[in-house]
């Protein structure tokens, strides 16, 4: 009985031998001849394993595994984030450019508009909380 569990163990051993090093990218007709297995099986177990079916990892290099793939995940996300902070800093400048150049126009406009009452002596500006003229209420233009 112990001779067929040691089998076993060693069967298991061999197959996750071949699936770490397929999947550490030795193609498969090569592992095909070095241990004599056919690729087609080869590639079943692959699918179990990808399935979870199967693990070819023993626990603690499965767990340095998880650590790797949560920091390169953690890492992307931070390169992501970096990336949006650039943007909206380029979004920001330029935004701030935009107001700049708004309240100049802004500024200019009311000096001409200054320019013009002192030279006519005419109010262009509208009076706050002075209504519409008659002439440009709805129905009275021709």
């Amino acid at each position: 009985m112990k001779e067929n569990t040691n089998m076993t163990k060693a069967v298991a051993k061999l197959w996750k031998d071949v699936l770490r090093q397929y999947f550490s990218g030795t193609p498969a007709e090569r592992l095909s001849r070095r241990y004599g297995i056919s690729t087609r099986t080869i590639f079943k177990k692959a699918d179990e394993y990808r399935q979870g079916k199967i693990d070819i990892f023993d626990v603690k290099t499965r767990r340095s595994i998880d650590m790797q793939t949560k920091r390169m995940s953690q890492s992307k996300t931070i390169e992501e984030l970096r990336a949006e902070v650039g943007r909206l800093r380029a979004l920001n400048a330029d935004l701030e450019e935009a107001l700049k150049m708004s309240n100049i126009k802004a500024e200019g406009y009311e000096l001409m508009l200054q320019a013009l009452e002192e030279e006519r002596g005419v109010s262009v500006l509208k009076k706050v909380g002075a209504g519409r003229s008659g002439s440009l209420r709805p129905g009275t233009r021709k």
